[in-house]
């Protein structure tokens, strides 16, 4: 069935798996994520946001889903706060030290470091690989401020992940 005749409830359901993984990334908690994939999709649902027919499914789930969590935050764009999701602690796997850490982990612990809208930029762009104008428009931000955020977040994780390397 094309997506044009999904209603919003079915079109959640089918790409929910896709959502909460994008959430538990953001949170590394299952409960939060639980709790804001719910409010969210309720959101949605509630608020009837139509699919518009210029834009996929997958990117209108995701600006929808980010619509819904700034109204949860209770704030909009301008008023946003860098503690309202926090990355829980690093789970103690046996490779806390970052030294000794492959890069993947090094990434992910990175990653967590991240203030809240740095690491959601990350996310969209380089785990669920929209584009620049994409993740400017689920974010309710202009192409410049993706471009700086998605710099300055490449900077700080190449600063963290490089200061535990020992180069000899």
């Amino acid at each position: 069935m094309p997506y044009a005749d999904h209603s919003s409830s079915e079109l959640i359901k089918e790409m929910l798996p896709r959502l909460w993984a994008h959430v538990w990334r953001l949170t590394y908690d299952v409960e939060l994520a639980e709790q804001l994939v719910h409010s969210a999709c309720t959101f949605i649902v509630e608020q009837g946001l139509p699919l518009p027919s210029d834009k996929s499914p997958r990117l209108w789930l995701f600006w929808s889903f980010y619509r819904a969590l700034r109204r949860v935050r209770g704030h909009d764009r301008l008023g946003r706060k860098s503690c309202d999701i926090k990355a829980q602690p690093i789970p103690k796997t046996g490779l806390e030290d970052m030294a000794t850490a492959t890069l993947d982990v090094r990434i992910v612990n990175a990653t967590r470091q991240l203030p809240n809208e740095q690491r959601e930029i990350f996310l969209l762009a380089n785990i669920e690989f929209f584009s620049v104008s994409e993740v400017a428009f689920i974010m309710g931000i202009t192409v410049r401020e993706v471009i700086n955020a998605l710099a300055t977040t490449h900077l700080n994780m190449s600063r963290t992940i490089s200061n535990h390397i020992d180069i000899k």
